[in-house]
């Protein structure tokens, strides 16, 4: 999961004009991200196992299930900025290239993607059965455009599908995310 979404990001910042990394961007974009406010009752239930900044100032974030590990999970919350300072570039739009990238990386997965207005797009992706370099999941994400960049806050789990009340919780808690 987090090579994959690593690798997918690295081609869009590549398309978008990011592919030249700078120490003084990236801690200008950091500071300009926001609070993500994910509703639900269940936040003991996770812990904080991974955060990585990358050139370009995006950031990710993973929280696992208590007892897991970010390299052994089974449900991962994921949290991500990209910065796009200067770009006109909407949530559907870096939706519409997510998924094609996916898609070009992985052609196996499935996706589809609504959309509840050009800075709000909910994608969800599933991979339904393990490949020779990736473990079948199923992915819901939430992708909300700021002026200062794309925010992707996602859910995952390692199984060729979610059950249906789980997703419908997390689509729910997806398309009720806060950026404050």
């Amino acid at each position: 999961m987090k090579a994959l979404n690593a690798l997918i990001l690295s081609t869009l910042f590549t398309q978008a004009g990011f592919a030249d990394f700078d120490t003084q961007k990236a801690s200008e974009a950091a500071g300009k991200a926001k609070s993500i406010i994910i509703p639900g009752d269940d936040s003991a239930d996770w812990v904080f196992s991974y955060k990585v900044m990358l050139g370009d100032g995006s950031t990710i974030y993973e929280w696992v299930p208590t007892g897991e590990t970010v390299d052994d999970w089974t449900k991962l919350i994921q949290v991500q900025f990209i910065p796009l300072e200067g770009q006109k570039i909407d949530a559907k739009d870096f939706g519409d290239a997510f998924v094609k990238s996916l898609k070009e990386m992985v052609p196996e997965a499935n996706a589809s993607m609504t959309s509840t207005s050009k800075d709000r797009v909910f994608v969800e992706w599933i991979v339904p059965k393990d490949t020779k370099d990736q473990q079948a999941q199923d992915e819901l994400a939430q992708f909300i455009s700021t002026p200062d960049g794309i925010y992707r806050v996602a859910y995952t789990e390692k199984v060729p599908a979610i059950d249906p009340q789980v997703k419908q919780k997390w689509t729910e808690r997806l398309s009720n995310v806060k950026v404050q």
